[in-house]
């Protein structure tokens, strides 16, 4: 009986958007022990299931469940008794269980990209559901909550940064990785100049950066609020949060960096309306990961009047470029084809007039 009620919600599951129905599962892990929830919207009389993922299922909108150890896809689903064919939905995620504490499951790896006495990680990982990534530059400055930093030492000297890779499931991964890093100040010929000009009550910022004296010039401009670093003589930004961010540009020569680097940096202050923020913070979240050729997108909190959800590499290169407009909804979701895509991690980035929200997506 329980594989047929489960059936029955998976064939209604083509009317979802019809209704505008949605199921949200969220769910806690305790080693073994998985506590998990459904709530659903738009259902006159819902009725919820919890398919474990193990073979199993709960006919409730709530429960607990032992797994072995193992991975597993574990769904929420919700519809609607007195009309089940316009409105269903599910919610699902991949589960990881007993490969805690940096089990073999979990990697974290990064390199340091140096330049005299600024460094610049990436750092990407393997084996949480959840992840979370924070950077330790190992000189007593504050540790960073990003996968993606960008840091000024004060002097020259040897230091060791780390990168801790966790899962904020519990039971899930905990792994860290160090390197040591030698930095010294760079002797240059070479002549940077920047102009920056910024709107500290909307966040949006400008960038103008001028150098002389390299062979094959590359520009790399660090906004200096954890995001990616952009690559180019201008480009604009906007911060979506309150504060001061050192901004600075790198100058080099591709053909003898040695030779050839120099940073220049401004400090640009930011002091966004509070309404301003309040329009925009968003929750993103992108199924199923990894995905094989479709990858679906719900943003909630996004009611902005134009939306554009832009593919990108860990390079920050754009690859794939969609164009959303408002449709009044607090809740707003769409299907992306990225069958094209080569595997690996990507970034989906939001980007409206309120600001830009990004997170990761495995292929």
């Amino acid at each position: 009986m329980k594989k047929l009620y489960f059936l029955v919600l998976t064939m209604c599951c083509s009317a979802w958007a019809l209704a505008q129905c949605t199921a949200t599962l969220t769910f806690t892990v305790d080693g073994n022990m998985v506590s998990a929830s459904v709530t659903g919207d738009g259902a006159t009389s819902p009725s919820y299931v919890i398919d474990w993922g193990d073979g199993t299922q709960e006919l409730s909108a709530s429960g607990t469940h032992t797994f072995a150890d193992g991975t597993y896809t574990m769904c929420g689903g919700m519809f609607d008794l007195n009309n089940p064919l316009g409105c269903s939905a599910t919610d699902c995620y991949d589960i990881v269980i007993g490969q805690g504490g940096g089990g073999g499951d979990c990697m974290v790896t990064f390199s340091p990209l140096i330049s005299g006495l600024n460094v610049a990680v990436n750092a990407t990982g393997t084996g949480a559901v959840n992840p979370v990534f924070s950077i330790n530059w190992g000189d007593g400055s504050p540790v960073e909550a990003t996968a993606t930093g960008y840091h000024t030492y004060g002097q020259a000297g040897e230091y060791t940064i780390c990168v801790l890779y966790t899962d904020s499931n519990k039971g899930g991964c905990m792994i860290e990785s160090c390197q040591l890093v030698i930095l010294s100040e760079l002797q240059t010929d070479c002549t940077l100049a920047i102009e920056v000009t910024s709107d500290p009550m909307t966040g949006g910022t400008a960038v103008t950066a001028t150098g002389l004296g390299a062979e094959n010039p590359q520009y790399i401009i660090a906004w200096g609020d954890g995001g990616f670093p952009t690559i180019g003589s201008s480009a604009t930004y906007t911060y979506s949060a309150n504060g001061s961010y050192n901004l600075c540009v790198t100058f080099l020569d591709v053909n003898n960096p040695l030779a050839c680097n120099v940073t220049e940096c401004a400090m640009v202050d930011v002091t966004i309306d509070v309404n301003e923020l309040n329009n925009w913070q968003p929750t993103m979240r992108a199924y199923p990961i990894p995905t094989e050729g479709t990858l679906n997108v719900e943003c909630a909190g996004a009611m902005a009047k134009q939306l554009t959800l832009e593919v990108l590499d860990l390079k920050g290169q754009l690859i794939q470029t969609h164009y959303v407009g408002s449709n009044g909804s607090a809740v707003r979701q769409w299907s992306i084809d990225v069958s094209q895509l080569a595997q690996g991690i990507y970034l989906l980035r939001a980007n409206s007039e309120k600001g830009q929200h990004t997170i990761r997506f495995v292929k």
